[in-house]
């Protein structure tokens, strides 16, 4: 997720830190992690379709913020055997 959001932050700077900003208050308001990422990193395309930026890394976004779903699926089935072990 650093990744994704250091790449997009260094093109974006506005945008997603205005999107990080919201899930952190989502994340303050309902202690729901997830759902609180899920919203505030769904805002970045939006968000910079709204604002203006060019198409190209609107797409990029698009492209690139699944790629933190996809990685918490791969992790799923390590987290599970790690909280088996305690």
């Amino acid at each position: 997720m650093a990744t994704a959001l250091g790449a997009l932050g260094r093109m974006q700077l506005f945008g997603v830190g205005l999107s990080v900003l919201v899930a952190l208050m989502l994340v303050w308001c309902t202690d729901d992690w997830d759902r609180s990422w899920v919203l505030g990193l769904a805002m970045v395309p939006g968000g910079g379709w709204l604002l203006g930026w060019p198409v190209q890394t609107v797409w990029y976004s698009v492209a690139l913020l699944p790629t933190i779903g996809l990685k918490k699926l791969i992790d799923l089935p390590r987290c599970r055997r790690l909280q088996g072990q305690r």
